[in-house]
């Protein structure tokens, strides 16, 4: 990678454009929050599962972003989704609008049972880990994701 260099000679970081600059902070600033996890013990899984859950509650609002601008004759002009695909997607959305409900209220403090004061209520890593009897079973799982993720890069 070669540096950037200004109409004045100089090169380095203060030569990379603005916009760069936002993307590496950004960059800088995902390897504070990692370290910062690594030494707090955080546990990976559990991270990852947050985030995942994270990632489906914010999803139905940008659906529905999208499908508000993709249905906007203002916005899209004669490139507007049509009404049977409208249909189809507004759907798709409520449903994912219905399940983050429902994950929300399924982790909520006030469901969990006074059994479980060693984790966070509600909390779904715990809940795999007790629906799966032993190590043979996490063993199955982990092939089988390991199955769809070969054969969601085989057909990208």
């Amino acid at each position: 990678m070669r540096w950037a260099k200004r109409k004045d000679g100089q090169s380095g970081f203060p030569a990379i454009p603005p916009k760069l600059k936002a993307f590496y902070m950004t960059i800088a600033a995902a390897t504070v929050v990692g370290a910062l996890a690594n030494v707090l013990n955080v546990s990976p899984i559990k991270a990852l599962v947050w985030a995942a859950a994270l990632n489906a509650v914010v999803a139905a609002s940008v659906m529905v972003l999208i499908m508000s601008l993709g249905t906007s004759v203002k916005v899209m002009g004669k490139f507007r989704i049509g009404r049977a695909w409208s249909a189809l997607d507004w759907l798709a959305t409520g449903l994912m609008a219905v399940a983050s409900i429902a994950f929300l209220v399924s982790c909520s403090p006030a469901r969990s049972s006074p059994h479980e004061n060693e984790h966070f209520p509600g909390d779904p890593v715990q809940q795999m880990d007790s629906t799966h009897a032993g190590s043979s079973d996490r063993a199955a799982d982990a092939l089988f994701v390991i199955a769809m993720v070969r054969l969601a890069c085989s057909e990208a």
